[in-house]
């Protein structure tokens, strides 16, 4: 028997220097190798967006966002370990695909690790396809003596207007 967690009650505000250091810290916990603290708080300022969930008075997750001409990237999307299966990152893709500043484009792109395969399965389930693929995009390990890598799988969507 399949047993399924109850849907979380979630909010979305954008994200912000208050919020940072919480979502930075999902940051942390979800990346082989993070982002720096410096390039995350730079994704604040246009021409990027970004926003948090939030369940219970905590940051569960955030997306960044960055609009270009009439292109939008998902820059990174990542969701607290222990709120993983509760269904934070389909609420996320969804609050960024309705995001105002994600309908100003045609296009929609994103990159995914090719073992990420629940991402791969959700992006897949909204409408996003398989354009292409960076071989050894992703870095696995920071150690100069340890360089592994994985591919990332560049997935494209076109935003319908209405």
């Amino acid at each position: 028997m399949v047993s399924h967690k109850p849907t979380m009650t979630i909010t979305f505000q954008p994200l912000d220097a208050d919020s940072a250091a919480q979502a930075y810290i999902i940051c942390q916990q979800s990346h082989p190798v993070p982002w720096s603290e410096r390039v995350f708080l730079d994704c604040l300022t246009a021409p990027y967006y970004a926003w948090v969930a939030i369940h219970q008075s905590s940051i569960v997750g955030y997306y960044i966002g960055l609009l270009v001409a009439d292109e939008v990237t998902l820059m990174d999307i990542a969701v607290a370990p222990q709120q993983r299966g509760n269904g934070v990152g389909k609420a996320l893709l969804e609050h960024f695909l309705a995001n105002p500043k994600t309908l100003q484009g045609n296009l929609c792109w994103l990159e995914v690790r090719a073992s990420n395969t629940a991402a791969i399965a959700l992006y897949q389930a909204n409408e996003f396809v398989l354009q292409g693929t960076r071989k050894n995009y992703y870095a696995l390990a920071t150690s100069q003596n340890d360089k592994k890598f994985e591919d990332a799988l560049v997935m494209q969507r076109k935003n319908s207007r209405k």
